[in-house]
């Protein structure tokens, strides 16, 4: 279980980027439907955080998500993937939303196709991804 110990790195009437310190561990937390500059600001301040603090795993906790537009699948698989992997993210866990066409819209963008670079886990309990990043995160970062 994560401390409430956490620093919050972005802010926005959307979404959340923290820092939790006590497992080094940047996690995104969703909280509602938004345009899609902010969807992308706060994506990007999550790859900002990782590399400052040379995470190898981060979390993107997606429970509340509602839909993914289109322009923005095509930007997290073609442009927020790759930037991931650059940053030395070799691992992204996702809780995933609670709707179905929210899942189907996620999951059309956010897909790498190779798993030795970059491998996301999908999870529907919030427990469940923190516990997955925590085996992972003592990987030697290359």
């Amino acid at each position: 279980m994560l401390s409430q110990n956490h620093v919050v790195y972005h802010e926005d009437p959307f979404m959340d980027v923290h820092w939790h310190d006590d497992v080094r561990i940047p996690r995104l937390c969703w909280k509602r439907f938004s345009a899609t500059g902010a969807y992308r600001r706060a994506m990007d301040k999550l790859i900002d955080l990782a590399s400052e603090k040379q995470a190898r795993v981060c979390w993107l906790d997606l429970e509340d998500l509602s839909v993914v537009d289109k322009d923005d699948q095509i930007w997290i698989k073609e442009t927020w993937l790759p930037r991931t992997v650059q940053a030395g993210i070799k691992h992204i866990a996702v809780t995933m939303p609670s709707t179905p066409l929210a899942k189907n819209s996620l999951l059309k963008g956010l897909r790498y196709e190779d798993y030795h670079v970059l491998e996301i886990g999908y999870f529907n309990h919030s427990n469940e991804p923190l516990n997955w990043l925590l085996r992972l995160s003592h990987v030697k970062r290359d």
